[in-house]
Order: structure tokens, then C-alpha cells, then sequence
């Protein structure tokens, strides 16, 4: 049964490879104004990095990064010394000084010595500048597996972790982790038929949203929007989807936004609405990585598309089949991970703002 979650968290956190909001946090005589943005600036100079080409089997499902100099990437597969790599701005390299017990789905840190790795059997590292350990285990009674999907803060003392847990009799449950500076608790109970895949919290709203996933023998996976307070959960149902993967949640300049077939919508004020469609366009994926709504990257039919608040345009072009899995940008650089279809080579791409 944990073969049977491991193959359902790698499909879903890489499904490339594959109730409106409205009770307003904000009076109404005091809205606030929607930033005004430039459109972004288009010039990059690119490079791209293989990183399992020693590892052929091993698959990577995120990233995270302090800086361009400090790049983390995680994943698994049968080679456990490349399961944590890392970039130093010249080369990708791997980690291999702890004892892998688990394999690490997730990663998200706030500096270069404060960074938390979530995997499989209940297990989240920590690394501290010096070492990478095993900060926690929260094994569940009547639980036997369990995978992390995503890992989110706000601050050092306000992080979350959410993924999905199989009991013993191989039954899907999502779960919902926190860690209040001091220890990691379960923050509510876990949640049938469900998988947690990601989580964010605006700097305008109280709530955190989280994109859920429910897997049926009988229908087809679907993807949800959640809505969570800190102690439940409630299905926020802003729009319909064609495709029932196609739902991401992205978070550009404090802001979160939901994208959903190949429409953007922002969460603004209390409220869900359409921010932008994307219909018509080469747009080939959902996942958005942006510094704000016109200055985003996007995977096109031909490679990475980027959007300027005017138009959409392929910036890195790539002519074999391939998926986007996970990306960060920064002031002028931005990264891009993911993999060819074909030969299953997994890649770093690398665009650096020419100053």
C-alpha cells in the first residue's frame, strides 16, 4: 500500500505529466485598490541543466530556493543519493550526507539556514545551515503511510504541511500539518478520500486556501478548491473545469490567485473573480510562476510562455515533448523545472534578466 501512495503522490504532484468567496475580510467603504503593474520586461539570457541524467529512474517533484545560488530540488526514485540536489548558480549537485529514510517530496524554507524537506512514513527534515536531520515524525494510529505534497509559511513560526496519508486497510485520507516555531501538530483530522497538493495564504485575507485532489474508482480524479481557517475545511466552488486536473493555486506579489482550465482568477477584497483568460492562446499547462499578474511564465505548446499584462509570447523554446513540474522566480532570474516526455530526462532551465 505504500507502493500504491507513493504512485499516487508522484502522479498527482506531476500531473503536467500529465462557492465563490463572498463574505469580504474588508468593510465595504474601505476596498482596497487593485495594484497597478508595468508590464514585464522580456529579456533573458537562458541555460538549461540535465538532473538525473546519472540517476535515469529518479524523478524530481519540487523546488525551492533562498537565491539563484541556492537552489534545492527533491524527489525520488531508486537512487537515493540523488534524490536532494542542489544549485549553486554554476552546477547541480547532490547532497548526500544524511541517512534517507524517506523519500522527499517537498521543500520550502525561509534563508539558506532554515529550510524544511517533507516525504514519505511521516517524516520532515530540517536543515539548519550545517546539517540536514530529521526534525519530526507524526506517525497517526491506524495509519500505515503517508506522503507530504507541500510545505508553506508564512514565518519561521507559522508553517504548514499538507499531503496524504493511506490507513490500514488502504483507504486515501488528506492531512493537514503545522508548525508553530516549536513542534509540528496535525491541525485538523484526516479528511477522506482526499490528497492535499498545495497550500497558500495572501497578505491580505485570513484564510489559507489549499488544492485538493479526489481520486474515485467510479469517476475521474478531481481537483477542488479549500478554503481553511486554521481549524475546518469548505469547498469554495469558483468555477467548473473541463479537464478535472486542470486547477493550480499561484501567489505573485503577496496576492493568490487560482488558475483554472486556461482562465486566471484573483482572490481580491473577499472576493473570487476572473482576472484574465488565456482561451485561444498556445498555453499548455496550469501552473503559473510570476512576480505579479503581468510579469508570469506559463508552459506553451513550443516552451515557456510568458505574459506581460499585454500579450502572451514564448520566451524558451523547446521542441521535444515536455512538462513543467515546478518553478521560482526571483528579481531577474527564474527557474523552471521539469522533464521530457520521451526520454524522461529531468531539467533545470535557468533565464537571467539581461541588466
Amino acid at each position: 500500500m505504500k507502493q500504491k501512495l507513493l504512485t499516487l503522490t508522484v502522479f498527482l504532484l506531476s500531473s503536467i505529466f500529465l462557492t465563490l468567496c463572498t463574505n469580504p475580510t474588508e468593510p465595504k467603504d474601505n476596498l482596497l485598490p487593485e495594484k497597478e503593474y508595468e508590464p514585464g520586461t522580456r529579456d533573458y539570457v537562458w541555460s538549461i541543466d540535465t538532473l538525473n541524467i546519472d540517476a535515469p529512474f529518479n524523478y524530481y517533484t519540487k523546488i525551492w530556493g533562498s537565491s539563484p545560488n541556492d537552489i534545492w530540488i527533491v524527489g525520488g526514485g531508486p537512487k537515493e543519493n540523488m534524490q536532494i540536489l542542489k544549485f549553486n548558480g554554476d552546477s547541480v549537485y547532490s547532497i548526500y550526507d544524511i541517512d534517507i529514510t524517506s523519500t522527499p517530496w517537498s521543500v520550502f524554507g525561509f534563508d539558506s539556514n532554515d529550510v524544511w524537506i517533507g516525504g514519505s512514513n511521516f517524516d520532515i527534515k530540517h536543515y539548519d545551515g550545517e546539517s540536514l536531520t530529521t526534525y519530526s515524525r507524526l506517525p497517526l494510529e491506524g495509519f500505515r503511510s503517508s506522503g507530504i505534497s507541500d510545505i508553506w509559511g508564512i514565518n519561521k513560526s507559522d508553517v504548514f504541511a499538507v499531503g496524504g496519508l493511506s490507513n490500514n486497510d488502504g483507504s486515501l485520507y488528506a492531512s493537514i500539518m503545522h508548525y508553530n516555531g516549536i513542534d509540528w501538530q496535525y491541525s485538523v483530522d484526516p479528511i477522506f478520500n482526499l490528497q492535499f497538493l498545495q497550500i497558500f495564504k495572501d497578505n491580505f485575507h485570513d484564510d489559507y486556501y489549499l488544492l485538493a485532489h479526489r481520486v474515485s474508482a467510479q469517476n475521474p480524479d478531481s481537483a477542488y478548491i479549500i478554503k481553511f481557517d486554521g481549524n475546518s475545511i469548505h469547498e469554495e466552488n469558483i468555477a467548473s473545469s473541463i479537464n478535472p486536473l486542470a486547477k493550480q493555486l499561484a501567489l505573485m506579489d503577496g496576492t493568490l490567485y487560482f488558475m483554472i482550465d486556461e482562465e486566471l482568477y484573483k482572490l481580491w477584497n473577499g472576493k473570487i473573480a476572473k482576472k484574465l483568460s488565456l482561451n485561444g492562446t498556445s498555453v499548455s499547462g496550469i501552473k503559473i510562476f510570476g512576480r505579479n499578474e503581468n510579469d508570469f511564465f506559463i508552459q506553451c505548446d513550443r516552451g515557456i510562455g510568458h505574459y506581460d499584462g499585454i500579450n502572451l509570447r514564448v520566451l524558451y523554446n523547446i521542441t521535444e515533448r515536455f512538462g513543467i513540474v515546478d518553478g521560482i522566480i526571483f528579481d531577474n532570474d527564474v527557474f523552471f523545472m521539469g522533464f521530457f516526455k520521451d526520454s524522461f530526462k529531468f531539467f533545470l532551465i535557468h533565464g537571467e534578466k539581461t541588466l
